[in-house]
């Protein structure tokens, strides 16, 4: 399992690019200095911050999903 942070990035990153901190940010309500503060240490991951980038991902993928179907090749 990722730490917390490892995970926000994980999610982030591949969701949005290269603006990935602003985006997450607006998207689990958090201003992009709370982003950047767990990026660095500064502050812990919420609870609730980490469970919204979860559905936002899961979201996602069930979105790409249906765009194509599975391709199990």
């Amino acid at each position: 399992m990722l730490a917390a942070v490892a995970e926000i990035r994980a999610i982030g990153e591949p969701l949005y690019g290269t603006r990935w901190t602003a985006e997450l940010a607006w998207d689990v309500g958090k201003d992009t200095r709370q982003v950047r503060r767990w990026l660095s240490g500064e502050a812990a991951v919420s609870e609730r911050a980490l469970s919204w980038a979860r559905k936002l991902a899961r979201r996602r993928a069930r979105q790409i999903d249906a765009l194509g179907g599975r391709d199990d090749d």
